[in-house]
């Protein structure tokens, strides 16, 4: 009796390490079979195309032979001090110091005339700018904690108003 107990227990046991394998193995098969469905949805050839379209002369339609050779020059003509870990003047570029993408622009209805013009201009993610001088140099008007995305300026226009301008963004 204790045999057919055990014999019956085994059976069931390894029905249920066969069914927990085979679920694992069902999953790795699917597990290949989306990287081939991935696979089959990247076009190489046309990867291939784009790359050759880039780098192809179009007077020719070939790449050239010597674009290693050309690259290789370049980089020599690059002033060695780059390379030595010397000390470079850098001049800061972004984001703090510009505008950004520029969507509004309003002038000032009291400075028609050059050369003191007034321009405000509102940036997408740089904020509000202006100038007193025709352009020639901008300030930032907006604090950090204020709104940078501006798309729309405008000036009230009626006497005594005219100091009063509104930004809106969206």
């Amino acid at each position: 009796m204790n045999r057919k107990i055990f014999f019956f227990s085994g059976i069931i046991i390894a029905l249920a390490v066969l069914f927990t394998f085979q679920s694992q193995v069902k999953k790795f098969f699917n597990y290949q079979e989306s990287e081939k469905q991935f696979e089959e949805r990247e076009d190489f050839a046309a990867r291939d195309k784009q790359m050759f379209l880039m780098l192809r002369d179009p007077a020719t339609n070939e790449i050239s032979k010597y674009t290693y050779i050309l690259e290789r020059q370049f980089l020599e003509s690059i002033p060695q001090r780059l390379f030595k870990g010397q000390s470079l003047t850098w001049v800061e570029r972004g984001p703090n110091n510009i505008a950004g993408r520029v969507r509004s622009l309003g002038i000032d209805v009291r400075t028609t005339t050059a050369p003191n013009i007034t321009i405000i201009t509102g940036g997408v993610s740089g904020g509000i700018w202006k100038t007193t001088n025709n352009g020639a140099s901008w300030s930032k008007t907006t604090t950090p904690s204020q709104l940078h995305s501006v798309t729309h300026i405008i000036q009230d226009t009626r006497a005594g108003k005219q100091d009063t301008w509104y930004a809106g963004s969206g």
